[in-house]
């Protein structure tokens, strides 16, 4: 069973993500572009990681062979994140963990987890070890990063970019949040549910917000905060609340667009289908089309917006493309499992 306002939530992940590289590899100091990169950064990878915990749960109930499934796809998802090197390379290193190979563990992770999920004592335990895991690492982070200093070739492999330490607990939060969703059956207690969601994603957002306004940096939105591992972003106080909430908000806002008021969100729903096939698409024509064939090196915002845009229309028709080579190519019957969510 396809699930779309998830869909349409790892659709916007991705279109945040396209942003935040446009504005990485595309646009010119000049144009004050960190704000951005900032914001998207705490939105898009994250929210990615959080849509993979909360959706494995609901899969995992409908897949005939979920550990046989998780195996694939985690071999997979290993696979993709070294394509992504290679094409990265030589701005990052080819043995690099990034994004796509904490997803990888996740997926086994949560295949072992989501049958012990079936009592709320449970979750709750679950959630707290998310919480103890993220802690944990921002209170061992000068021990951590000196060791990761010291044995450069293991922090590549193991601290590079979204390490599963901490960015497990994230996923721990999520499958935590996905196995109660799981269980609700009467549409009046889901919609209870994501309400409740959207909540809690307003007040930790405003409570980043408030932050942000009371204990200002020059320049403001940036990573003045968070803490840097491997050169990669590793948020930190308001950072994470703010992670938090956009995490949370994106699903509860998709699921009331969708399921309440009965929108389409077509386009977002095909990007969030397509999400790994167009992760690593979009990586070729960004950096190596982009920026190393053709130097795009945009100087104003107008056509900064005009380029992103005429990408993100490109990658929806890549989408629709790829949909169809699939269905081509598997059973229908392969369609109603939701594994996507993986990535």
């Amino acid at each position: 069973m396809r699930l779309p306002y998830l869909d349409a939530a790892r659709g916007v992940a991705l279109v945040l993500m396209v942003v935040n590289h446009t504005a990485r590899y595309w646009a010119v100091d000049e144009l004050t572009r960190w704000p951005l990169i900032y914001l998207t950064t705490s939105a898009a990878g994250p929210a990615f990681l959080w849509l993979v915990g909360f959706v494995l749960p609901l899969s995992y109930r409908v897949a005939p062979h979920p550990m046989r499934r998780a195996v694939v796809r985690a071999a997979g998802l290993f696979a993709a994140g070294y394509v992504v090197n290679l094409i990265l390379w030589p701005q990052q290193p080819l043995l690099g963990s990034n994004v796509l190979h904490t997803i990888g563990v996740a997926v086994l992770v949560a295949a072992l987890v989501c049958p012990w999920l079936e009592r709320p004592h449970r979750r709750y335990a679950l959630a707290a070890a998310g919480v103890v895991l993220y802690a944990s690492f921002v209170l061992c982070f000068e021990s951590i990063s000196a060791w990761v200093d010291a044995h450069p070739v293991v922090g590549w492999l193991a601290f590079y970019d979204f390490p599963l330490w901490p960015w497990l607990g994230l996923v721990f939060l999520g499958l935590a949040f996905g196995a109660a969703a799981a269980d609700i059956r009467d549409p009046s207690a889901r919609a209870t549910f994501y309400g409740r969601l959207g909540w809690i994603a307003a007040a930790l957002a405003t409570g980043a917000l408030v932050a942000e306004w009371w204990w200002p940096v020059s320049p403001r939105l940036t990573f003045s905060y968070d803490l840097l591992m491997t050169n990669h972003w590793i948020p930190q106080g308001a950072s994470v609340a703010w992670v938090l909430g956009w995490s949370l908000g994106s699903v509860a806002v998709c699921f009331q667009l969708i399921e309440r008021r009965g929108l389409a969100l077509r386009p977002l729903v095909v990007l969030g289908r397509a999400a790994l096939f167009l992760y690593v698409v979009h990586h070729v024509l960004v950096v190596t089309l982009g920026q190393r064939a053709l130097g795009v090196s945009l100087r104003s915002w107008s056509l900064y917006w005009l380029a992103t845009a005429l990408l993100l229309v490109a990658l929806v028709a890549l989408a629709v493309g790829w949909a169809t080579l699939r269905r081509g190519r598997r059973p229908a019957a392969a369609d109603t499992v939701d594994l996507s969510a993986a990535a």
